[in-house]
């Protein structure tokens, strides 16, 4: 049996269980009142035609009277943070703009981005481990130094991207990190093509490079 509980109940349901309850208690009406209140469906607020959404003529009007009404700013306030939440959904800049007076701005538009509390860069993409990238023709986009993992402290994180898509590994080379490092310096320095090679030295050590 489906557990997940419907978005809304549908209106011939409702009546039907409505008139059901009238036979056995009146308590058990009110209840199923709110319930239909409660699952009404998106139509109720929007009205659909093609590829373009608008607010029904009743929440307008609702808006405009309140907004009329209404002398204390900080409950204009509060009737623009709802009015918003639905505007938000449908085509409505212009009609946000003529009651609130206020742009209803893209995010896009604002131009801000998540800024960590460390100052650490993050990238997008699964993480790769580096063996599997050996021998295979990568672009490097971007580098973060001094990362903490489950493998050690001080590690640097490499953004790549392979076949189209974003990827990162982290290395403790020093040699890698020197290298990128000296790169960043250089004007148009990433991002940069490259194949990553594994070399054996030591004692069966091995070491990977950028070739």
């Amino acid at each position: 049996m489906c557990r997940k509980r419907p978005r809304y109940l549908p209106t011939v349901a409702c009546y039907f269980f409505l008139s059901f309850s009238a036979f056995c208690s009146p308590l058990a009406v009110a209840p199923l009142v709110i319930l239909k209140e409660r699952y009404r469906k998106p139509q109720a607020f929007f009205i659909y035609s093609g590829d373009h959404v608008e607010l029904r003529k009743r929440i307008k009007q609702n808006m405009a009277r309140k907004m009329a009404e209404v002398k204390s700013r900080k409950r204009k306030e509060v009737l623009m943070a709802s009015f918003y939440g639905m505007a938000k959904h449908a085509d409505c800049n212009n009609l946000f703009k003529t009651l609130t007076g206020k742009e209803m701005k893209n995010f896009k538009e604002l131009g801000v981005s998540y800024a960590p509390a460390d100052g650490k860069k993050r990238f997008p993409g699964p993480s790769i481990s580096i063996r599997e990238l050996v021998n295979l023709p990568i672009i490097v986009k971007d580098y973060e130094v001094g990362i903490k993992t489950d493998q050690g402290d001080d590690r640097t994180l490499v953004a790549i991207e392979k076949n189209g898509e974003p990827y990162k590994f982290f290395t403790a080379s020093v040699e890698m990190k020197n290298i990128l490092e000296q790169i960043r310096d250089m004007p148009d320095g990433f991002p940069f093509e490259t194949t990553i090679k594994a070399e054996t030295f030591g004692k069966g050590k091995t070491k990977y490079i950028f070739t």
